[in-house]
């Protein structure tokens, strides 16, 4: 009598299961190697900014009696926590982790972002933050480093054909389909509208498109679609007319903008102490639009000088490391997670030193918002997790 073959034990089964689906996902043991001892410093040093700030600032922010003075500083230290946890798990996946997680980042806060119009809350004339209660998200957050991997890898993949007429058909099929993923996105934020974002996310897209050693002509196609970009906000958005025409006007700037200069002179060269400042109460929006202003005015020029540097140092050493990636995609999502990063810090503290017209977008890892710091922590998680050292990288989402 034949023997029947014995049924696989239940803990192979399962251990064949979990490879199968969470193998390609997850690094079996992500912390063996630490991600950048310095890199991860500068974000602890950013992070201590932020809740500082908060603390100085929460008080004139609250406004209203019988509140709680610090209420903006205990939901600062509970978000950043949980960017903590969020950083943690984006560094623990793989290459193609990364690019699963983009993928349903871009497209989930895509969605909620096209229903902004409809159910979204507005506030400073725009339509970007949907509420859940006491809680409120903001969805470009997370679309914007799922918008930035998605494209890289499609540019990688571009820059992996071969020379002949399939591959340069294939060339010119990824690049068709990173531009409609930029044209797309952009329509979407335009609409809210979001021009800064919009700026934002297509700075960043010419700069993956000018380091994969793309032609000159694509990036006079930037400048001009640019240029397009903010002609469109002067002649059919009133919000964006009339924050261009305060900027380009050579007068007195915006109040918010005045007040934030008005602060950054009181600090001067040593600052007017902690706690000391008048911009904190002064400022609309202070704690999240002009943390620079607030924490200039208080610890003078050193202190400003030491966010402009830890923000040069943390993008520059980023992308350094991303440079010494092994593959093409790491390497281009690497330099674009950290170009997004440097970006939107650029952005902010121009406009808090009116060499930009106002925005409204935040400081990453010191302005208030659970969207921003959670957001920028994925950020930073997933091209820390493209940095971890490999044997390769599997191809494909």
């Amino acid at each position: 009598m034949r023997q029947m073959a014995a049924a696989p034990a239940k803990p192979a089964r399962f251990r064949a299961m979990w490879d199968a689906f969470w193998a390609p996902v997850f690094v079996p043991r992500p912390f063996a190697i630490l991600p950048d001892r310095l890199i991860l410093t500068a974000i602890a040093g950013l992070v201590s900014i932020g809740l500082v700030l908060q603390l100085a600032a929460s008080p004139g922010a609250v406004g209203s009696a019988g509140a709680d003075p610090f209420i903006y500083f205990y939901r600062q230290a509970a978000f950043a926590g949980a960017a903590l946890l969020a950083g943690m798990v984006a560094h623990a996946l793989t290459p193609r982790g990364v690019r699963r997680l983009a993928l349903a980042l871009f497209f989930g806060m895509f969605i909620l972002t096209l229903g902004l119009n409809i159910a979204g809350t507005a506030r400073s004339g725009a339509a970007r933050w949907i509420d859940f209660g006491p809680v409120s998200l903001q969805p470009v957050e997370f679309m914007k480093p799922g918008f930035v991997v998605l494209c890289a890898f499609g540019l990688s993949e571009r820059a992996r054909q071969g020379s002949g007429p399939r591959g340069q058909s294939m060339k010119r099929l990824w690049t068709l389909v990173a531009c409609t993923m930029l044209a797309t996105t952009a329509a979407v934020l335009i609409a809210q509208p979001d021009w800064g974002q919009t700026f934002l996310l297509t700075s960043v897209f010419f700069m993956l498109f000018f380091v994969t050693g793309m032609s000159w002509r694509w990036m006079a196609a930037g400048i001009a679609m640019l240029t397009t970009g903010m002609l469109a906000a002067f002649f059919f958005s009133t919000h964006g007319r009339v924050r261009l025409l305060d900027f380009f006007s050579f007068g007195e700037p915006p109040y918010q903008v005045q007040r934030a200069l008005d602060a950054l002179a009181r600090g001067g060269m040593f600052g007017t102490g902690p706690g000391q400042g008048r911009g904190k109460t002064s400022i609309p929006e202070a704690h999240a639009d002009f943390p620079l202003a607030v924490f200039g005015e208080e610890f003078g020029f050193p202190g400003a000088a030491a966010i402009l540097a830890i923000f040069a140092f943390l993008c520059l050493r980023g992308m350094k490391l991303a440079a010494e990636s092994n593959d093409n995609f790491s390497r281009l999502a690497g330099f674009g997670l950290f170009a997004l990063l440097g970006a939107q810090a650029t952005i902010n503290i121009a406009v808090s030193l009116d060499a930009a017209p106002a925005k409204g977008m935040t400081l990453p890892f010191i302005s208030y918002g659970g969207s921003s710091l959670i957001g920028t922590a994925i950020t930073v998680g997933m091209a820390l997790a493209l940095m971890r050292p490999r044997n390769g990288t599997a191809i494909g989402l």
